[in-house]
């Protein structure tokens, strides 16, 4: 996860990037897991 937070600071600059879609995932990923524990 620490790992994928600098990335999508970079993946907004880029826009519609090639890691702009892994930073999506990662992005719904956490949302669905802070979801699942409340």
């Amino acid at each position: 996860m620490i790992g994928a937070l600098p990335n999508w600071g970079y993946s907004r600059n880029w826009g519609y990037g090639p890691s702009g879609g892994l930073g999506l995932v990662v992005l719904i990923l956490v949302i669905l897991l802070l979801m699942g524990r409340i």
